[in-house]
């Protein structure tokens, strides 16, 4: 169904907008859409469209030109998210918009990107003493959570597979614990030989853990294991675990040198951001008055 005939119309760019408003809102192109969701999407586009309009009127916007190099890579851009280039124009014809309609839309979109950038870069320069006020404020987002390596041997439990029983599969993990207990410097050999997990190829090598990671069983033991240190038989949804740690890296605080470079881009978005949306108000409620 062609939007045209569900949206009264619309002008060229609005339908643009309404096409990327649904892209963005559900992941669909407004012409799948119910009619309750379609009504909400032409709403908001209508709402973008016009601060799009405001800002495009501004003295600002004055003499900001967009070049057709610039309106042919955001085109490309595009066009290189569908598989073929007749999907694409498949796509603009399902949405009524013709090529011509849609590099105007583009470039009307670009323009006022171009003018938000020149609005925001008369935000203040985020110095080294804010980086540092922001680190000492926020200790709490400066730490860095304990992590462990830790390693397992993993023998499932199955209803269906003979071998692998619940009191067969305990017994293997047994006899593989009372090996370790003799021989804990084989572990990973044994993980390789006995394992029932892609790990093993890895010599049961989990990785770096830290915690949420793991199931709630594994990491309640493997989080109070001291280092090289083996586990006993421990049961989760998959079966039977031996864990051991390889590794601890205790919880600390990260240096400021360490996150300086993230503390400032987030002061700098913040502080664009609040520029950009002060600048906004003003000539949104400059309509008003008008």
């Amino acid at each position: 169904m062609a939007l045209a005939n569900t949206t009264n119309d619309i002008s060229p760019h609005l339908r643009y907008s309404v096409l990327r408003t649904s892209l963005s809102k559900f992941e669909k192109p407004p012409y799948e859409l119910s009619s309750d969701k379609l009504t909400a999407v032409i709403k908001q586009a209508e709402k973008e469209h016009r601060i799009q309009t405001l800002v495009l009127s501004s003295k600002e916007a004055q003499n900001v030109l967009i070049t057709e190099e610039s309106i042919n890579r955001a085109f490309e851009e595009v066009t290189n998210r569908y598989d073929s280039i007749d999907d694409f124009y498949n796509d603009l014809y399902k949405n009524d918009i013709d090529e011509s309609q849609f590099r105007g839309s583009l470039s009307r979109e670009l323009k006022v990107e171009t003018v938000l950038d020149r609005v925001t870069s008369q935000a203040a320069e985020v110095s080294d003493i804010d980086v540092m006020i922001y680190y000492h404020m926020h200790p709490d987002k400066m730490k860095k959570p304990e992590i462990r390596k830790g390693s397992h041997i993993l023998i499932t439990i199955s209803d269906t597979i003979a071998e692998n029983y619940r009191s067969l599969s305990l017994e293997k993990a047994k006899n593989i614990l009372e090996k370790l207990k003799k021989k804990p410097k084989k572990f990973n050999d044994y993980a390789l030989k006995y394992s029932e997990c892609p790990t093993a190829y890895k010599g049961g090598f989990l990785g770096d853990i830290k915690r949420g990671v793991l199931y709630k069983e594994l990491e309640d033991v493997l989080f109070t294991l001291g280092e090289k240190q083996i586990s006993t038989i421990v049961e989760s949804p998959l079966g039977f675990h031996i864990m051991r740690c390889d590794e601890i890296q205790s919880a600390s605080t990260l240096p400021l040198s360490q996150v300086t470079p993230a503390i400032r881009q987030l002061l700098e978005t913040r502080r664009k951001t609040i520029c950009q949306q002060t600048w906004l108000s003003k000539i949104i409620a400059g309509e008003k008055n008008g």
